[in-house]
């Protein structure tokens, strides 16, 4: 959630979490020196109709956070 954070909202956050999602983006709020904000990050696969796909494209933004973020991505199972 973090890296996402970073990533697509502000390089400064220091925690987040997601608070939700539709069939087009996920929603977190994050936390940064001067307060919270609110983050929607589009899906990268585009809009999504069932919840199973969630996984996917959580882990799609995560691949894009890292590589935005120059950070070695963990493996995924």
């Amino acid at each position: 959630n973090l890296l996402i954070a970073r990533a697509f909202g502000d390089a400064d956050a220091v925690g987040a979490v997601m608070i939700g999602f539709d069939g087009s983006a996920g929603e977190w709020s994050y936390t940064t020196s001067t307060g919270e904000e609110t983050l929607q990050v589009p899906w990268p696969g585009g809009e999504i109709t069932e919840r199973r796909e969630v996984r996917r494209e959580i882990v799609a933004l995560y691949d894009a956070a890292c590589r935005r973020l120059g950070v070695e991505p963990r493996p995924h199972e």
